[in-house]
């Protein structure tokens, strides 16, 4: 048998559920997007890159859910 690799198969996340709960909440206004959204997470103190908010808006959305 091969050796294989011990280490994660999948990244970490950089986020925690409070952060999930504060994109779902802004998720509400159609008008903004990762950008947007990324900037009002630094106004609270929570740096995030925009990429990473827009996954956790797309993974909501793949989800079914409509605000």
């Amino acid at each position: 048998m091969e050796d294989r690799s011990r280490s994660p198969h999948w990244p970490a996340f950089k986020f925690d559920l409070k952060t999930m709960a504060l994109i779902r909440r802004r998720q509400a206004n159609p008008e903004l997007g990762e950008f947007r959204i990324r900037a009002a997470l630094e106004q609270l103190g929570i740096y995030l890159p925009a990429l990473t908010c827009g996954r956790i808006l797309a993974r909501r959305r793949d989800l079914g859910h409509r605000d």
